[in-house]
């Protein structure tokens, strides 16, 4: 059953074969319980407990190390007491970069075992059950929720916009699409195998994706509806019209345009990180875009209501 890092390159259909699985059901509870037997539980297995002491002498066991302080001493023998000194604060230095070293080691695997999912949910039985990470098993089948960990090393057999953060594992922050494809070469990166999700991974869906599309088009809405604004600090937009200015009308539609394949085109879709909108998203961003408008027009309004007030009070006082 054991296949090595091969499971990108196998069909979905090679997959649960050689798993004896079923996408469907999933593993019966008791070959569930059989298979935990024979490959044991899915988590780090626990070490001996970290000993700074035995940790820190253990850095003086080197042969090198041996030979150094022998060194140490031949020098003492000899009076040469500097050499000596100085022979001795290298041995020291290398004894605590090589602890320091250990002990960042240790602090590592402590915080994968905090990454952990603590609880997955499988289909076993034909149905979904949540059950303890610890307790999966090869042939289990995970349904990955939004914004969880990844509790095992997943290949991908179902997959609607899903994109996992790997950046535990590769150090990059950019999120990674993950999809069913088969056909990739056995030589692929780990990297860019996207049909794999790895433990310890976070797994996000399209929503997120979706949300910093709108956020993205909010912000150039805004800044172009606010470009009416510019036209004037005490004249209404309505008043000077809003198509006007020919060429503030064509510089809109070419931004408008640009933000249209931005969002669905799809090359511009893997480079900007956006995604298709609904339209009920897209009458939120037109609502929220207008607010600066309706906001400046308010204050032109209370404004030019201010000083039409201010010189009819003057023209009294004239008269």
């Amino acid at each position: 059953m054991n296949r090595g890092g091969e499971w990108h390159s196998l069909s979905i259909e090679e997959v649960t074969k050689t798993l004896r699985t079923s996408l469907e059901s999933g593993l019966s509870t008791d070959e569930a319980k059989d298979r935990l037997r024979q490959f044991g539980s899915n988590e780090l297995r626990a070490a001996k407990r970290f000993s700074a002491v035995k940790s820190f002498l253990a850095q003086f066991k080197s042969l090198v190390t041996v030979l150094l302080l022998a060194a140490v001493a031949v020098a003492l023998y000899l009076g040469e007491t500097l050499d000596a000194i100085a022979i001795a604060l290298v041995i020291l230095l290398s004894a605590v970069l090589g602890f320091a070293t250990e002990y960042r080691a240790e602090k590592s695997i402590e915080a994968l075992k905090n990454l952990a999912a603590p609880v997955s949910t499988v289909i076993r039985d034909g149905a979904p059950q949540q059950i303890q990470a610890s307790a999966l098993v090869p042939g289990d089948v995970v349904l990955l929720e939004a914004v969880s960990r990844v509790p095992a090393d997943c290949r991908i057999v179902r997959s609607a916009d899903v994109y996992v953060d790997e950046s535990p594992l590769t150090g990059e922050s950019v999120e990674v699409e993950k999809d069913s494809s088969d056909g990739l070469s056995i030589e692929t990166p780990i990297h860019d195998r996207t049909n794999v999700a790895y433990i310890w991974a976070l797994a996000r869906y399209g929503r997120s994706l979706e949300s910093s599309t709108i956020a993205f088009l909010v912000l150039a809405m805004v800044q172009l509806t606010h470009a009416l604004n510019c036209r004037s600090e005490d004249r209404s937009v309505f008043e000077l019209g809003l198509v006007s200015n020919r060429h503030g009308v064509t510089a809109s539609v070419m931004v408008l345009l640009s933000l249209l394949l931005a969002v669905y085109a799809r090359p511009l879709q893997l480079v900007l990180r956006t995604t298709a909108l609904t339209t009920v998203d897209w009458v939120a961003i037109a609502l929220v875009s207008v607010t600066p408008v309706l906001v400046v027009e308010a204050f032109k309004y209370v404004k030019a209501h201010a000083a039409a007030r201010a010189w009819q009070d003057g023209a009294r006082l004239a008269r």
